[in-house]
Parts: C-alpha cells; sequence; structure tokens
C-alpha cells in the first residue's frame, strides 16, 4: 500500500486511544488536586511585628491586622507563633508612665487611647496568644 505523504504512516488506532486515556486520566488527577489548599504537617506561621513608632493611630491598625490574621489562623487550624517587639518609641504602648522629659514622652493623643489600645492589645495575648516583648 502507497501513502500520499512520503514518510507519513497513520498512527495505528489502539496507540491513539492508549495517548488520548493518559492526557484524560492526567487532566482529571490535576483537576481532581486541591491546589493552594492547606497541607498536612505545614510549617508554623511565624510572624513578627516591630512597633518603633509614636502613632497610636497605626497601633490601632496593627492590632487590628494580627487579629484579623490569627483569626484566619485559627479558623484554618493552623498553628502560628505571633510576637510583637517594642522599640524605641513604641515602649510608650506598654507602659503606664508618661516617660516625661524623654524623646518617649506620652502626648495627648496617647493618654486619650491608652487604656484603649492596651486593652485590645491584651485580648490579642489573652485570646490569641501572641507574645509581646520588649
Amino acid at each position: 500500500m502507497s501513502y500520499p505523504l512520503q514518510g507519513c504512516r497513520p498512527v495505528p488506532f489502539p496507540q491513539t486511544c492508549r495517548w488520548l486515556a493518559a492526557l484524560l486520566a492526567l487532566t482529571v488527577c490535576l483537576w481532581v488536586w486541591p491546589l493552594g489548599e492547606a497541607r498536612a504537617f505545614e510549617a508554623e506561621a511565624k510572624v513578627v511585628y516591630h512597633v518603633d513608632f509614636a502613632d497610636p493611630g497605626r497601633v490601632s491598625a496593627m492590632i487590628t491586622n494580627i487579629s484579623n490574621m490569627a483569626t484566619h489562623y485559627d479558623s484554618q487550624l493552623r498553628d502560628y507563633d505571633i510576637r510583637i517587639v517594642f522599640l524605641s518609641h513604641g515602649v510608650r504602648f506598654v507602659t503606664d508612665e508618661d516617660l516625661e522629659g524623654t524623646p518617649f514622652a506620652a502626648d495627648a493623643e496617647l493618654k486619650e487611647r491608652r487604656e484603649n489600645l492596651r486593652g485590645r492589645l491584651m485580648g490579642l495575648v489573652n485570646g490569641h496568644g501572641v507574645k509581646l516583648e520588649l
């Protein structure tokens, strides 16, 4: 039997079916596999926030972000270690002293918001196990 195209022969039907079946199986496996989901034995999430600024509004936003992150990790049943390190002007938020005569002296905005911020920080500690460090 001669073929119109020299060097080209039709692929036998059973061999074509094997390739199609293999391709279909691979496609189904990739489709069924849950990509992007949490895997068993996933490493513990480790997060450190540095508070080295004096703005109470920024600290408030940071507390909200940390709370949301911890809530997300809790809902995913994922272990985490979140720490907040207070440096420089950040010490203003974890002391009862007004630090008069220092560059870290409490201003009117901090005095007004200190109790609220401290309560929210303690909520992170007690509710989510966040660690506070100096």
